[in-house]
């Protein structure tokens, strides 16, 4: 066997493609972003789309540049505790083939 240690699993670095459900409402957005910016996140693209007819909640998907394990773990958690997101947030981890 090999002296190679293993990394721990809170310092991986992958990129995400994170989906929510949030209320459509005006600062949901702006609150989700202030989050993953104070979890040292960069986001590489945010979309929402229009509400379906008579719907209150929309989809918000955003797309992370590198991060640790641990960080997105902890913007997760805090995200997922907001009164405006419904249920859990849907992760995705990317791995970049450059």
């Amino acid at each position: 066997m090999s002296d190679i240690p293993i990394m721990s699993i809170e310092d991986v670095e992958t990129a995400c493609y994170l989906r929510m459900n949030a209320l459509d409402q005006p600062g949901v957005l702006a609150e989700v972003s202030e989050v993953f910016a104070q979890h040292n996140i960069s986001l590489e693209a945010v979309l929402q789309k229009e509400p379906a007819e008579g719907a209150d909640k929309v989809h918000l998907v955003l797309l992370t540049k590198k991060v640790t394990e641990s960080n997105i773990n902890a913007a997760i958690a805090e995200v997922e505790s907001f009164d405006e997101i419904e249920g859990s947030v849907a992760r995705i981890r990317l791995e970049h083939l450059d």
